[in-house]
Formats: C-alpha cells, sequence, structure tokens
C-alpha cells in the first residue's frame, strides 16, 4: 500500500508530543517450563553428503555441534563441496536413527552466495521426500545464519538440505560451504510423567508434586527448618538423563547436587556444587548421560535469607523449587528468546521528524522481527489496510498525525504499542 505523498518545497521542523503508555496487545501468559526448550536432533544423527571439497571438510562436520568462524581455515569445521560453475545441487542428507518430530531450522552458512534451497524430509531410507521449506527467489541470503521455523512440525527419520543455487561471490569460490545443520524440535520434559516425593513440604499447597507440574507458578517448598533437605523422582521405569533444569524461587542453595539410584535407597553423585545458582533459572548438563530409574535433587544446605526473581530478599528457613525438568539429551544452545516487548523496551522511536525531507526514520529493526505502524491512532496490525510495514524512512503526512508503531515477531506475537503525536508544517517561497 503507498503512502500520501505531500508536495513541499522547504520543511520546518516538527514537534512531537512524549511517548504515550504502551497499550498491551499480547496478554502475560502461563509459561510452560518445558517451553522454548530445544534438542538438535541431527547432533546424535549421521550424515552423508553429494560431495566434499576434502577429506576433513565432510558430511560430520555439518552436524558436529561446532561453529568455529574464527579457527584457521583447516582447522574449521565446517562441510565444503568441490567448485561447480553449472551450479549442479548439492545435498546434505541426515539420518536422525528414528522418527523424530521437529519444527525449526538453523543453517550456518560460510558464506552469503547462497540463491536456492530446500529442505526436505522422508520417514523410510527408500521413501519419497517431501518439502517442507523452499527458497527459490534467486536472491543471495542476506546474513550467514538461516533461522527457519515451520508453521507446523513434522516428524521423519531423514531429513535432505538441497542447495540448488550459489554464486560466486562473496568469495572466489562457486560452491556451498556451512559449519552446522540444526535440526530442533521441542524437548521432552520426563519429569511431568515421573512421581515426585520430598522429605516434606511447608505447606499442603507446596507438596513435590507442584515441581514437576510444568507449570512455573507453582512450587515445591522444603518443611521450614534448617538442615538439609531433597526432593526424589521415580520415573517408573529405567530413564537416560543427560540434562536437568532447576527453577529455583530463590536461589539460596549453598551447597546441593544431583543423585541417581536405581533402588530408591543407595545414591550416587551425578553432579555436585558447592556454592549458589547463578541464575534462577539453571541448566546442568551431566558430564555423560546417566540412566537411572531415580533422580534426586539433595540440598545439602541453603542460606535462609533469599530473594525472589524481581523482589526484595526475604529471610525464612525454606528452599523452594518452581520446577526440576529432566531431559533425556543436551538442550540445543540458543540464546534465550526475547520477547517483543524486551526487544522493543531497548529501541526508541524519535521525536522529530528530519526538517529537511519532512520523513521519519525508525530504529533499525531487529532481526526476526516486522515492524507496523499507522497515521490514525489505530493499532497496528499485519494484515490491516490501515497499517504500513516499515521498511524505509516514512513520509510523513502535513498537519497533526497520531502514529503508533508495533513490532512483531516470527510467531506472530506483537510488542506493546508505542504513540507518539507529530505536527508537520511546511512553509513556502
Amino acid at each position: 500500500m503507498k503512502l500520501k505523498t505531500v508536495k513541499r518545497m522547504n520543511a520546518c521542523v516538527l514537534s512531537a508530543a512524549m511517548v504515550l503508555s504502551g497499550v498491551t496487545i499480547i496478554p502475560p501468559a502461563t509459561v510452560s517450563a518445558a517451553a522454548n526448550n530445544e534438542i538438535n536432533y541431527a547432533l546424535s544423527g549421521t550424515a552423508t553428503v553429494s560431495d566434499q571439497e576434502t577429506n576433513y571438510w565432510g558430511a560430520d562436520k555439518a552436524i558436529d555441534g561446532i561453529v568455529n568462524r574464527d579457527a584457521a581455515k583447516a582447522d574449521q569445521s565446517r562441510w565444503a563441496t568441490n567448485q561447480s560453475t553449472s551450479q549442479a545441487a548439492r545435498t546434505l542428507t541426515v539420518n536422525l536413527g528414528t522418527q523424530k518430530t521437529f519444527d525449526h531450522f538453523v543453517i550456518e552458512w560460510e558464506r552469503t552466495n547462497i540463491t536456492n534451497f530446500k529442505i526436505s524430509v522422508c520417514d523410510t531410507e527408500d521413501g519419497e521426500y517431501r518439502d517442507v521449506y523452499v527458497k527459490n527467489d534467486g536472491e543471495n541470503i542476506t546474513s550467514v545464519t538461516s533461522d527457519i521455523q515451520l508453521d507446523e512440525a513434522v516428524t521423519a527419520q531423514y531429513v535432505k538440505l538441497t542447495v540448488n543455487g550459489y554464486t560466486v561471490n562473496p568469495g572466489s569460490w562457486q560452491s556451498v560451504s556451512l559449519y552446522e545443520f540444526e535440526i530442533l524440535g521441542e524437548a521432552e520434559n520426563l519429569s511431568t510423567a515421573a512421581t515426585a516425593t520430598a522429605d516434606g513440604s511447608e505447606t499442603t499447597g507446596t507438596d513435590a508434586s507442584k515441581a514437576v507440574d510444568g507449570d512455573d507458578t507453582t512450587r515445591w517448598a522444603s518443611p521450614a527448618a534448617t538442615g538439609s533437605h531433597w526432593l526424589k523422582l521415580d520415573y517408573g521405569s529405567e530413564k537416560t538423563i543427560r540434562t536437568a533444569k532447576i527453577h529455583w524461587e530463590r536461589k539460596n542453595a549453598t551447597a546441593y547436587r544431583i543423585e541417581k539410584s536405581s533402588d530408591g535407597e543407595n545414591w550416587e553423585t551425578v553432579k555436585a556444587f558447592t556454592a549458589s545458582p547463578s541464575d534462577y533459572r539453571e541448566t546442568i548438563v551431566f558430564d555423560e548421560a546417566v540412566t537411572t530409574r531415580y533422580l534426586r535433587l539433595y540440598i545439602e544446605s541453603f542460606d535462609q535469607a533469599g530473594a525472589p526473581e524481581g523482589s526484595a530478599s526475604v529471610s525464612w528457613p525454606t528452599v523452594s523449587v518452581y520446577e526440576f525438568e529432566t531431559y533425556e539429551a543436551e538442550l540445543a544452545t540458543t540464546e534465550p528468546e526475547r520477547t517483543p516487548k524486551e526487544v522493543a523496551d531497548g529501541l526508541e522511536v524519535p521525536s522529530s521528524i528530519d526538517g529537511a525531507s519532512g520523513k521519519l526514520a525508525m530504529p533499525e529493526v531487529p532481526e526476526g522481527y516486522e515492524a507496523y505502524y499507522t497515521f490514525n491512532g489505530e493499532v497496528p496490525e499485519k494484515d490491516s489496510e490501515d497499517s504500513y510495514k516499515y521498511t524505509e524512512p516514512i513520509e510523513m503526512p502535513e498537519g497533526n498525525t497520531l502514529f503508533s508503531a508495533v513490532l512483531i515477531d516470527k510467531k506472530g506475537r506483537a510488542s506493546a504499542v508505542t504513540k507518539r503525536n507529530y505536527t508537520l508544517t511546511y512553509s513556502y517561497e
């Protein structure tokens, strides 16, 4: 949709009103304890490729979890193909071993010379592949990282990346090269199916089951007494565990450990800590996966004083855990997800318009977001006829304008609305 154009000669300085209180579009929601926990299934898979440039830039390097762009060229962990002036299709196929469910891919390319590629999946070795993502616009990718989120999760054992368009530039070698191909799916929190018990609880509403209910708003609280306390999980049968996540209420434990047991009576230490957790949401990766029926969080000592997240410190003789999560594999090491509000809070909508051009230049839109705006005070929406997508400095209408803007992420979540009042006047010679 095109903006109105106001013809003018010399533009005067514009005035701007203060930022109005934001209007919340997406209300706060209860977040599941397992939300945003992803496993990179490619790490435990096997890879084959159509060809490779050298014996050390082979298929295995594309799924080893290493992205070392700054390493010496020969030491870089990546898959690289031979040169092809005809842009012959190059393929990387990952066998996940068994069928997995996933909805997210991350490709760490060496260069931005890739123009066309697709991702296909298949259930069996000799089955027919079906496309789940296709880029065929012929334009070079703009970033060395392609972050691809599917609208719906798919289940398959084989995943194939086919690159059928790549240029010489940037660089002088017309080939395909990438450091990592990640195949990501939501991890299963094994704790939610386990039976939780403890040495006791502060109240009936803070019993052990609250630490495995998948709800970050409920918690287990130990009896109000000094000394050691414990929280035990019984999986019912042997499970393989590689990662534990603990959401502490006050992170006031001073010495604690995770233990395993085959009978629920005799315990062996898996991981031990002699200082308080550094984060309220602590991720603990075991040195190696353990197979066990029972897992226990044993808190040997704690400080009575401690501050709940976002609150002042309180002194009370308990230790408390919102969730004790456990996972079969190591979770993907991605950056913590930022909400649209968090991203928007780091941006500042200009208080004035450029007096020479009469245009409003918004802050640079962060990667993975789109900015939309209106001139009439209405809430900007992606599919509204009254809303415009921000792509370049905005040609502002003459007179008073109630300007509104939002950020929208890949999941369709919007930030609060930022509103400013602008007045644009022109003088004519």
